[in-house]
């Protein structure tokens, strides 16, 4: 299974003075994308069957002719997904140095769900004058990709139920009984094993909390102790304790 990414596009313009139209043209600067995690967390993601420690860090893209992107593509972000600890990432996007020809831009940041294998267009999801900012806004899903190679055989199944018994044979002649042999001498004790490694120490999943209140464990059933969850509206964080 490969690493999931997510395309992230916007469409931006300017007014323009010229027939009452609006000019994309001008729009240039920068959109920096960077996930909402704590400083120095990571994702564990497995691929091919191998474990990797996925460290996540801001990502600056250009602004030119009011689109994202190099040629106006977009830019492609990580986005976890099922083989990734944990599955979910979100980004908030944050604009600087745009402009319009020679007048300066402002546009609030805005924060959005990657969704893997899947297209997120900012310029439906960004707030537009007199609305309440939506927290963090998801993509729509992105078209199912093909199959990936099979994987390997499974391990054999449980036993089925024992069948009926078949009719009963004959009954054989006994044979002799054969004399019983003398117990043989008790073995030495054998050496004591090495110690062995210590287990692996889970890393703890960060639970991302929506709302403005203080979290209840009721509110995370799947919690486990270790665990963190960060409310995200101002990025206070509880541990789970035992």
């Amino acid at each position: 299974m490969a690493t999931n990414f997510c395309l992230v596009k916007q469409n931006l313009a300017s007014l323009s003075d010229v027939a009452n139209t609006v000019d994309p043209s001008t729009v240039s600067g920068r959109v920096t994308f960077t996930p909402v995690l704590g400083e120095g967390q990571s994702f564990h993601v497995t691929v091919d069957g191998e474990d990797y420690t996925i460290p996540t860090a801001g990502i600056t893209a250009v602004i030119d002719g009011g689109k994202i992107g190099n040629n106006g593509e977009g830019v492609s972000l990580f986005a976890a997904g099922d083989n990734s600890n944990p599955p979910k990432i979100a980004y908030r996007a944050v604009y600087s140095g745009l402009r319009a020809g020679d007048s300066s831009l402002r546009l609030n940041s805005v924060t959005f769900e990657a969704v893997p294998g899947g297209v997120v267009d900012l310029t439906t999801v960004t707030p537009v004058a007199g609305t309440p900012s939506p927290g963090i806004v998801r993509g729509a899903k992105g078209d199912r990709g093909e199959p990936g190679p099979q994987g390997e055989r499974g391990e054999r199944g449980l036993q089925g139920e024992r069948g009926e018994p078949g009719p009963r044979g004959d009954a054989g002649e006994q044979g002799p009984q054969g004399i019983q042999g003398k117990q043989g001498p008790k073995g030495d004790k054998g050496d004591t094993g090495a110690k062995g490694d210590p287990g692996e120490i889970p890393t703890p999943i960060i639970w991302v909390h929506h709302k403005t209140t203080v979290p209840t464990l009721a509110e995370f059933p799947k919690v486990s102790v270790g665990d963190i969850i960060e409310r995200l509206s101002d990025g206070s964080r509880w541990k789970v304790e035992a």
